[in-house]
Order: C-alpha cells, then structure tokens, then sequence
C-alpha cells in the first residue's frame, strides 16, 4: 500500500471514526461516574439527536 493510500485511510479513520469515539468515551465516563442508567440513555439520546441531522442526505 502506497503512503497516499496510508494516509487517505488515516484520514478517514480519524475524520470520520473520531467523533463516534470520542463521544462514546465521553458517554462512557459520565455513565461510569454517576452510575445512573438513565444519563446514559439521556446523553445517548442528545448524541443521536446531533449526528443524525448531519448525516443525513439533503
């Protein structure tokens, strides 16, 4: 594999993969933290609630 294909693939990974996990990692520790089921759904649901929209086609 080429050093453009390496990075094109990088890329990628970090542009499009970095906001899922961070936001997973963030959901995570606050779930972890307050150890409350229903934050969880609550900030799983206000996360859903922003990517959708930017994922969808227009």
């Amino acid at each position: 594999m080429s050093a453009i294909g390496i990075g094109a693939v990088l890329l990628a990974v970090i542009c499009c993969a970095g906001p899922a996990l961070l936001a997973a990692g963030a959901l995570s520790a606050i779930g972890a933290w307050s150890a409350v089921p229903w934050v969880i759904v609550v900030l799983a649901a206000l996360t859903f609630g922003a990517v959708v929209p930017q994922i969808r086609p227009r």
